[in-house]
């Protein structure tokens, strides 16, 4: 699912799309990604380059519980 460059805040709503494989979502306005990634099982690619993540902390909390990715 390619949502690049759309001004983004949030990925909120995303969430039933649980069968993504591959997420594009760099040059956003993203802050967080709280939780709205951890449905997305079969997730093997996602790009977030270029956004406003704050907490890499979180980022990488995240992004450890993504066995695919």
């Amino acid at each position: 699912m390619w949502l690049n460059n759309n001004k983004l805040k949030s990925l909120d709503g995303l969430s039933a799309n649980f069968r993504i494989r591959k997420l594009y979502v760099h040059c956003n306005q993203l802050k967080v990604l709280g939780s709205c990634l951890e449905n997305f099982l079969s997730l093997n690619l996602l790009t977030l380059n270029d956004n406003q993540l704050e907490d890499t902390n979180e980022v990488l909390g995240a992004l450890k519980q993504m066995k695919t990715l």
